[in-house]
């Protein structure tokens, strides 16, 4: 259920089936917020057989569980979804301070975004990371969704995919990790971009 890369999932996938076993790639979409209420899904690749037979397991995990494939699909699943999140977190943090600019409150302008079309469960859960940093627990942190993108950016270099909003968002998380925010949720993009200096994270937080 590790985020790994289809590369090393089929990797496995293959060392399992030369002992006779199946190996299927599990990774989960949601972060701490989700899995406290229950509603993960889980993204599967592998023999459609084997994940039958383990979905009552998954079950127990997850609220919903989607076999996308072969060995490797579930995990290049994820590495998508991650992308997804990576950009919409760096769109809220330059929205979040343009809307500041213009003299709007913070709560305010989230509230906004709340209500508008971009509205989805991923702003609903992380408002607090966004609007009072360093005071909820870090759910996802900058180092990791770094090296997620990263992986999702060597797939794509090898097939020939252009992600440029991937590569910028890898580049400012960097930037995020080179001024101390790296053990931070990653949603401290929005104080970058404020322009707030690094420091160190003052709240405990969970590695996904």
């Amino acid at each position: 259920m590790s985020t790994i890369g289809p590369d090393a999932a089929r990797e496995i996938a293959a060392e399992a089936g030369r002992h006779g076993a199946d190996f299927l790639d599990a990774p989960v979409s949601g972060s701490t917020a989700l899995a406290e209420q229950g509603t993960l899904t889980t993204m599967v690749g592998g023999p459609a057989a084997a994940f039958e037979r383990i979905r009552p397991v998954l079950a127990a995990l997850t609220a919903r569980q989607l076999h996308l494939g072969p060995s490797g699909a579930g995990a290049a699943m994820k590495l998508a979804v991650n992308i997804m999140i990576a950009a919409t977190n760096q769109a809220v943090a330059e929205a979040l301070a343009l809307a500041g600019q213009a003299g709007i409150s913070a709560d305010s302008a989230y509230d906004t975004l709340t209500a508008s079309a971009v509205a989805s469960p991923f702003l609903g859960y992380k408002r607090e990371a966004y609007l009072t940093a360093g005071a909820a627990p870090v759910s996802f942190t900058t180092a990791l969704m770094a090296k997620d993108l990263e992986l999702a950016l060597g797939i794509a270099t090898g097939a020939g995919l252009p992600l440029p909003v991937t590569s910028a968002a890898r580049r400012f998380l960097d930037q995020a990790c080179a001024k101390g925010f790296a053990d931070a949720d990653f949603a401290c993009v929005a104080a970058l971009v404020r322009g707030e200096q690094g420091r160190e994270p003052d709240a405990p937080h969970v590695k996904q």
